[in-house]
């Protein structure tokens, strides 16, 4: 995965803005139903605002994401770091749930496993939303 990829060119192209806040608050609203308050990992978090919105509905919730362009303009730059998938750079089960939407397509088929673990390494439970390619 090429990390320079993720630059705001990257972000106008497909949605014009780093900041897609369309399907957040009801996907927030979702997890908070299904696992309550709880420790959650978003990787691939793009500017965080998923995470902003959990916390704000009380879990302890952090982003990771490669795109230093993302993480710059962050909506929660407190709790969304700069990392990869393939080296989570928290402790190991320090969350309750890892979560993803749309990320697995960008990691090279070779490092899927490496990344699987490292999610499973870090999180009691995942919930990973898979977009194929060319669909």
């Amino acid at each position: 995965m090429k990390h320079n990829v993720f630059d705001e060119k990257y972000y106008q192209d497909i949605w014009g803005t780093v900041h897609r806040h369309d399907y957040c608050e009801s996907l927030a609203n979702r997890l908070i139903q299904q696992y309550g308050p709880v420790r959650i990992l978003d990787c691939g978090t793009g500017c965080g605002y998923l995470v902003k919105l959990l916390r704000e509905k009380g879990a302890d919730a952090w982003g990771l994401d490669v795109s230093e362009y993302a993480v710059a303009n962050s909506c929660d730059p407190e709790h969304v770091k700069l990392g990869d998938i393939r080296s989570i750079p928290f402790e190991d089960k320090r969350f309750d749930v890892v979560i993803s939407q749309g990320i697995w397509e960008y990691i090279p088929e070779g490092e899927i496993s490496l990344a699987w673990r490292e999610c499973n390494r870090v999180g009691r439970k995942q919930e990973h939303n898979i977009d194929p390619i060319g669909s």
